[in-house]
């Protein structure tokens, strides 16, 4: 009972993290469809959490992160490749069709099955 009550409220406390921090966060499941979104993410890109979640990143059409646009294919993505992204100037496509220059960083986080 204890465990589960703890994992509740880890769950809340993150929760409440994300949405108080001034950075954009989101996450992605394993297929890159958008599982979170925080509230200076929808500020930063003009896109609504009900918008983007559900959705693949590719509706933020990052570019210029790496001399090329994201690939096509979440297997192909760098961060999947290689476990991590620090401070990548980057632009990101606004809903408005706007670019936004960002710095992006990313983590790839794993449960403790290591799935």
């Amino acid at each position: 009972m204890w465990k589960e009550t703890e994992e509740l409220w880890d769950c809340r406390f993150v929760n409440l993290l994300l949405e108080s921090m001034a950075d954009g966060v989101f996450t992605l499941d394993i297929k890159g469809r958008i599982t979170s979104w925080n509230r200076s993410m929808e500020h930063i890109s003009g896109y609504t959490a009900e918008e983007a979640i559900g959705s693949t990143c590719n509706i933020l059409d990052f570019n210029r992160c790496f001399g090329n646009k994201c690939p096509t294919s979440i297997a192909e993505c760098r961060i999947y490749r290689y476990g991590k992204i620090d401070a990548k100037e980057c632009m990101l496509r606004h809903k408005d069709g706007s670019d936004v220059p960002v710095l992006k960083s990313a983590r790839v986080v794993k449960n403790k099955k290591g799935s």
